[in-house]
């Protein structure tokens, strides 16, 4: 069924054999190969659902560990666009894929500075882990936060959705370009050499990528991610039936290309994805024009634009230097205006990362930092 299985037997074993990975290995035994969307959404779970990945002591850290700036400009982010919308009196914020909780945390902090603005808020959580639910609760409990497995569940109304990192950790599945045809990459054990594998799929599969992309050659990667696409549309439904605003904040390409974007971390590390199966995250880059290509006919989109020009248009900088003259400690400023370099440098989250804005088309809304 399969073919460009590697076949060296004096191969040193990658793998760190988990009670996990050897079940996932057995998986594979006994029913085959997986496609890269299966192993992903498998290891996610079992990571996610098993470990603190967060944070310097975690495997990665994400803008909102970087500095309580990042989620107070976000928070001041969406109190604006409720300002917008009239003030209506009850209204949702929602994040998908909470983390640590942080972000939701100095979200609904920095409201309290419009008090009318916070009264008005609930918050929803999208989280499957129990472990995070948890913490998230702990670190949220003066603001009653309610969870929900899916983005379908969440209760109707007007919603101020935020996702951080939520999409890049979706399955994706991958398709390799072999005499002018298309072949899906999977994965599978190699017992002689003791390790997890590539694969191609024997049979070629039917499938063209979308407007955008150009004519493509031998060995190229096309990657796609359903369920990132389902999540904005389904969110972009909500908005238009419902109004209110969505902001999705990922890593990504703006135009379409052909790469192989898997990656994974250990200990702030860039490691091999098949080594340590559930022991690592897995991720992918979002494809943002494919998310756009979702969203245009339901919704208005702001964007992509990049984190740094985002945060400086939101006054970062400004909001940086307030919390240096509030303290004499030259520490704490100087960690400040380091998180400023970091969150908006072009070498590094500032270029990295993007930020998508979702409005209700016709509502007027004109939500900051995207002009």
């Amino acid at each position: 069924m399969l073919e460009d299985e590697e076949d060296d037997p004096d191969r040193v074993p990658k793998v760190e054999f988990s009670a996990f990975a050897k079940g996932l290995a057995e998986r594979i035994r006994k029913n085959g190969a997986l496609t890269l969307a299966e192993y992903m959404q498998a290891c996610i779970a079992e990571y996610y659902g098993s470990r603190e990945p967060f944070g310097k002591e975690g495997d990665f850290i994400t803008s909102p560990e970087v500095s309580q700036m990042f989620g107070e400009l976000i928070g001041a982010w969406i109190a604006d666009l409720w300002t917008q919308m009239g003030k209506p009196a009850k209204a949702m914020i929602a994040e998908l894929g909470p983390g640590k909780g942080t972000l939701s945390s100095d979200i609904m902090r920095i409201l309290g500075t419009w008090p009318d603005c916070r009264a008005a808020m609930s918050l929803h959580l999208v989280e499957n882990s129990l472990a995070l639910r948890e913490e998230q609760a702990a670190l949220l409990k003066d603001y009653a936060p309610k969870f929900y497995d899916r983005v379908e569940d969440l209760p109707e109304g007007p919603l101020f959705l935020v996702a951080n990192e939520f999409l890049d950790a979706l399955p994706v599945r991958q398709y390799v370009r072999k005499n002018k045809k298309w072949y899906e990459k999977m994965v599978t054990f190699d017992d002689k050499a003791g390790e997890f594998a590539w694969a191609l799929r024997e049979q070629p599969v039917d499938i063209s990528p979308p407007k955008g992309y150009p004519k493509p050659i031998e060995r190229d990667i096309f990657e796609i991610n359903d369920g990132a696409r389902a999540v904005v549309e389904t969110v972009s439904r909500r908005i238009d039936k419902h109004g209110g605003a969505a902001l999705f904040i990922d890593y990504g390409p703006d135009k379409p290309t052909y790469d192989d974007s898997t990656q994974s971390y250990k200990r702030h590390k860039r490691v091999d994805v098949l080594r340590n199966p559930g022991g690592q995250d897995v991720t992918a880059n979002v494809d943002f024009s494919a998310l756009v290509a979702v969203a245009e006919p339901i919704v208005q989109v702001h964007g992509p634009v990049m984190q740094g020009e985002f945060l400086l248009r939101l006054g970062i900088v400004e909001r940086a230097e307030a919390l240096c003259l509030a303290t004499k400690d030259p520490h704490i400023r100087g960690k400040e205006r380091l998180a400023v370099r970091r969150l908006t440098g072009l070498t590094d989250m500032g270029a990295k990362f993007k930020m998508l804005g979702l409005t209700k088309k016709g509502s007027g809304l004109n939500p900051a930092g995207f002009n």
